[in-house]
């Protein structure tokens, strides 16, 4: 079951040309990710559909955090935090990121690209 819902986001990942396999550039960094799973239910409580999601999650240096706290602290500003959930999935981004290729996915004669 939840093999059958892990193929179908890789395929719509796919389908969406989310990444392109390439060899991963000296002095580059790759990384990780991670399977999230969810049964969504209806009003009822009974198993509507299960669902898959790759997931991954670059993250910041600490250094960086300590060094906007302080900018904010010596120019008197303000913070705010949000959370955004999906806005990676339709939109291009500007950077390269690489990431392994998910574990169990990995296209064959490919294994080493990312």
């Amino acid at each position: 079951m939840w093999m059958s819902v892990m193929q179908e986001e890789i395929e719509a990942l796919h389908k969406n040309e989310t990444w392109k396999l390439v060899s991963l550039p000296y002095g580059r960094k790759v990384i990780s990710n991670k399977w999230v799973y969810k049964i969504k239910r209806d009003s009822n409580d009974q198993i509507e559909r299960y669902r898959a999601r790759l997931i991954f999650s670059p993250v910041i240096r600490l250094t960086t955090i300590r060094i906007v706290l302080a900018m904010c602290a010596v120019f008197d500003l303000y913070l705010e935090q949000l959370d955004v959930k999906t806005t990676f999935r339709h939109g291009d981004l500007e950077e390269k990121i690489y990431m392994l290729q998910p574990e169990g996915f990995a296209e064959k004669s490919k294994e080493n690209l990312v």
